[in-house]
């Protein structure tokens, strides 16, 4: 009798609130977290802790207040990890556990005075029935529930939902059947334990191992650093147009850090980009591969591994490598990290519209780099360093703090402002061109802040004493059309207002002081052009497989150090736009074609007509014999072009990589 009773009691008897309530949450974050790496396999090439939808979950919360959660996390949750080996796979799963049980248990914590409260007011007593079948049946489906829900945030990633649409079902067989029979409960519950307890073990044994291993460029397998070779700041300023600039002969001094740069260096006249948007220029910048051979010329692929990187070369050479940008498409993602030791992409990651556009990013920028350099001079300047910086804030919206946004116009009385300027229908062909003129003096606005911040940098450096031992080179992706063939913005056209950027080099060692070059030069010579003034050879593997000539890269140190000019012709500039669009620009002529419809081409004489607005291949007039010339070097080039292998692959972007893109108005 007294044995039934005991059994009685014991199938009465509740589980202990608070194991419910960490079982649930641990076991839940486990699957959570091996769902959300099937899918980064599944997916992407690359792992990052941060991009684990947990997180996301998080960012999204912290950004609402306008806090960086980015900024506030770990190295580690930066670190990319290659999914395709299978130790890194490891290591980056461990992580992810430890993460999904961080967050998950931190929800359970704050849960437990609650949970102690109701089980303070309603214990689960034999002689309370309805608190047992509380405590016992309602209370832990409640939980394993509840700290599922995280995982159903985002409906609209089809393959991530029906991989957790697959693990739903089964969570909803075991809590359907735990409903109607309290000892299927009891198993469930035990599972979770067990599950928990497994993945406690695996997060803080895989975890601690990945903390301590495979660093990326770690310096144990680093060669040491060649004595004198000069530090490498190498600066790109998003959007920025030359004919904005000061010391390129704009009338309004928006840039008199640059234009000192520029006085005290070389500037070049004719720096021509290779497309009119942000991610393949900056692939081409730090490769001196044109957009035809990286194939990197989409919002869905990035960088592969097999191709090499400026950073890479210079980590090979005893480099300590930085990089710090704030632009969508330079996210660690999109493969820019490669070489870096550091690679801080954390100011990009503002998703909501209002964020991205008006968000002023230089403070910020400049407030990572004089903490990365204030430890490489404690650390003792054992390396020489190469500080990769892209600032962001020239690109729309033109949204200057004051006083700069009065700066260049301040009697202007009217109601037109360049926010949600590419979205938006206050900036439109027909609008006034008194409101233009405002739009346009907010961009200067912005360029005359940025430019603030870039001296600042400049400041640091010598304040460190290493501003005249450093190579300074400052530059842009692409410019900013204002209607001057019907388009604003850019990643619309391959004119000139959207190719032609800046390039200014200062190294007083070996670049002469206020020299100007006027021949043209490209954006995919700069690389090759830092090495040469650190006198480092290029790799074989760095660059492009082309000939030496018309085509391929070409290091720009003669023409940075010979006092008159001489020699052939510099080579064509040949640009990209998405795969259906080229050009080639000549110091001459500038031939630009759809290549969907190959009859449909422009021809410009840019010496009688800069602004391209007279095409000589218009209906009605015979075709000059240059167009045929420079249509068949532009067919030899893509020709050659695809002979080489790409070094591009595709991937999937992250919620606010997609989020960001469509606020910024590149996709819909």
């Amino acid at each position: 009798m007294n044995l039934n009773k005991s059994e009685s009691g014991a199938e009465k008897r509740s589980p202990r609130p608070l194991a419910v309530l960490f079982a649930a949450s641990g076991a839940l974050a486990a699957v959570e977290a091996a769902v959300n790496v099937l899918w980064m396999v599944l997916t992407v090439e690359q792992g990052q802790i941060r991009e684990m939808r947990i997180l996301w979950i998080l960012r999204q919360l912290y950004e609402a207040r306008d806090i960086n959660l980015l900024i506030l996390l770990p190295d580690i949750a930066n670190r990319p990890f290659a999914l395709a080996d299978p130790f890194s796979l490891l290591l980056f799963f461990c992580l992810a556990v430890f993460t999904h049980l961080l967050v998950s248990w931190t929800a359970a914590l704050l849960l437990t005075p609650l949970v102690l409260a109701l089980a303070r007011r309603f214990p689960a007593a034999e002689d309370r029935p309805k608190t047992v079948e509380f405590w016992s049946r309602v209370y832990p489906v409640a939980a394993l529930v509840g700290f599922s829900l995280p995982a159903f945030h985002h409906f609209n990633d089809i393959a991530y939902t029906n991989i957790w649409f697959g693990a739903a079902i089964i969570i909803a067989i075991l809590v359907y059947g735990a409903w109607g029979y309290p000892g299927s409960l009891r198993l469930l519950l035990r599972l979770c334990t067990g599950v928990t307890i497994a993945a406690v073990v695996l997060a803080l044994l895989g975890g601690a191992f990945a903390l301590i291993s495979r660093p990326g460029a770690g310096t144990a397998l680093q060669p040491p650093a060649t004595p004198g070779r000069p530090n490498i700041l190498l600066v790109s300023i998003d959007s920025l147009r030359g004919d904005h600039l000061h010391c390129y002969g704009y009338p309004r001094e928006t840039s008199p850090y640059i234009d000192a740069l520029a006085e005290e260096g070389v500037r070049f006249e004719t720096a021509v980009a290779p497309t009119s948007w942000t991610l393949p220029t900056h692939v081409t910048l730090l490769t001196a591969l044109p957009p035809e051979m990286h194939g990197v010329i989409h919002i869905h692929t990035r960088l592969g591994d097999d191709a090499v990187t400026l950073a890479e070369v210079l980590w090979q050479q005893g480099y300590s490598t930085a990089g710090f940008v704030s632009g969508s498409y330079l996210a660690a993602s999109y493969g820019f990290s490669q070489g870096f030791d550091h690679y801080d992409d954390y100011n990009i990651v503002k998703s909501s519209n209002l964020l991205s556009h008006r968000g002023a990013t230089s403070p910020g920028l400049y407030r990572v780099v004089e903490k990365w350099l204030g430890r490489w001079d404690q650390a003792g300047r054992a390396r020489p360093f190469f500080v990769f910086l892209h600032m962001w804030d020239v690109h729309y919206d033109y949204t200057p703090p004051p006083p700069y946004d009065t700066m260049f116009d301040p009697d202007y009385e009217g109601m037109v402002t360049a926010e949600n300027f590419l979205l938006g229908f206050q900036v439109h062909p027909d609008m006034d061109p008194r409101d233009l003129e405002h739009i346009i003096a907010l961009y200067d606005g912005e360029i005359r802040f940025t430019d603030l911040y870039l001296g600042r940098v400049f400041d640091l450096l010598k304040q460190l004493g290493v501003y005249d031992d450093t190579i300074i080179v400052v530059t842009s992706d692409h410019g900013d059309e204002f209607f001057e063939h019907g388009n604003k913005g850019h990643n619309k056209t391959l004119y000139d207002e959207s190719l032609l950027v800046p390039l200014v080099f200062r190294f007083p060692k070996e670049v002469p002081r206020g020299k100007v070059v006027r021949e043209q030069v490209r954006i995919k010579d700069v690389a090759l052009t830092i090495l040469s003034l650190a006198e480092i050879k290029a790799p074989a593997e760095f660059g492009s497989s082309l000939p030496r000539g018309t085509y391929a890269e070409r290091d720009l140190s003669p023409a940075l150090t010979r006092q008159a000019t001489g020699g052939p012709p510099p080579p064509a500039a040949f640009g990209d736009l998405n795969g259906i669009m080229a050009s080639l620009r000549t110091e001459s002529y500038k031939l630009i074609r759809d290549l969907r419809n190959p009859a449909k081409a422009e021809l410009y004489d840019l010496a009688s007509d800069p602004g391209e607005q007279s095409n000589l291949l218009r209906r009605g007039s015979p075709p000059p014999a240059e167009g045929a010339a420079l249509a068949k070097e532009l067919d030899d080039w893509r020709q050659e072009c695809k002979k080489s292998d790409k070094f591009s692959s595709q991937f999937v972007l992250s919620e606010d990589q997609i989020e960001h893109l469509r606020s910024l108005g590149y996709i819909k």
